[in-house]
């Protein structure tokens, strides 16, 4: 089974590695960056033939994440062009950072282009790019997106390109997978480990294809915490199935009985008579209506059919 954490207990690592550790909250995010660039160079095969990649970056964290992806996009001689929301003295400290040094790069580099939002006009800035990254509130946002954020992600939606989220889709809350106005991605790359609401609700519509990246800390560090949601994985389901005796045979198995169909719905008839059958059952026997008989029977083969009358 796959754990799922909530953001607080998130956060409590992050402090951890920067209190404890001793890891900068710079490292951290520089880990996270190169992740990033590394997982969507993996997940996009055709990477190379897109001309501009587009960046949308908030104030906080999240936001800081979004200009160092940019800048190892930028470095590996990928145009981007990198809208930022608010006032530079508005960001976080190591998101000001990031800022900096990417804004240092665009005099030498001609591939970073950055502009200021101030309207939902300045969204055409990326509205040619085929891959756009979501960095403007990650799990940083609760609650109803707030303006300019909700009209941007309404707005960006809108637009036909590979979409990346940078931890969480802004708008969608990381514990209770719900959100009013969220950004639909068509990959999420979570950091550290997976959040609760990215798999349930209006988690499992918004974050596309989940994977998780590592930003330097081990996942041994997670095992401190109760998770109390998991995710199931196949091999979960087949520790659970019974083993059988290698004399068994249909009978001695386990028998289902399934009443159902008529002759304008027959359909759930054999479906549930094979599922039954699908899922482990030594006999399957089908009980329906004697006007169904001929559109169930000649699609079973394995069940045992019993018609009985109509006016029964």
């Amino acid at each position: 089974m796959i754990p799922l954490f909530s953001t607080d207990q998130v956060r409590e690592v992050d402090t951890y590695a920067i209190n404890d550790l001793g890891i900068s909250g710079l490292v951290l995010m520089e880990n996270a960056a190169l992740q990033i660039f590394s997982i969507v160079r993996e997940k996009i095969t055709n990477l190379k033939k897109i001309e501009k990649i587009g960046f949308v970056c908030g104030k906080g964290n999240n936001g800081g994440d979004g200009f160092a992806v940019a800048r190892h996009f930028a470095n590996n001689n990928f145009k981007v062009n990198v809208i930022y929301i608010g006032e530079e003295k508005e960001m976080s400290s190591d998101c000001a950072e990031n800022f900096k040094i990417l804004s240092n790069l665009t005099g030498q580099n001609e591939n970073i282009t950055i502009k200021k939002y101030s309207s939902i006009k300045d969204l055409r800035f990326i509205a040619e790019c085929k891959v756009i990254f979501d960095g403007m509130l990650g799990s940083g946002g609760h609650g109803s997106l707030r303006e300019p954020y909700k009209s941007i992600v309404e707005n960006i939606n809108k637009i036909r390109a590979y979409k990346v989220a940078v931890d969480l889709p802004t708008g969608l809350d990381a514990d209770k997978g719900f959100g009013d106005s969220v950004f639909k991605a068509d990959l999420t790359i979570t950091l550290g480990e997976y959040k609760r609401g990215l798999f349930f609700s209006d988690g499992a519509l918004y974050t596309g294809e989940v994977v998780k990246g590592n930003i330097g800390i081990s996942y041994s560090y997670f095992d401190r915490y109760d998770a109390k949601e998991y995710l199931i994985e196949p091999e979960d389901a087949f520790n659970f199935l019974p083993v059988k005796n290698k004399n068994v045979n249909k009978y001695s198995a386990g028998k289902v009985l399934v009443i159902a169909g008529s002759d304008k719905l027959p359909g759930a008839a054999v479906l549930t008579s094979l599922s039954a059958l699908k899922a482990g059952a030594g006999a399957s026997i089908l009980c329906f209506p004697k006007s169904a008989r001929k559109l169930v029977s000649k699609k079973l083969l394995e069940v045992i059919v019993e018609p009985y009358d109509d006016n029964s």
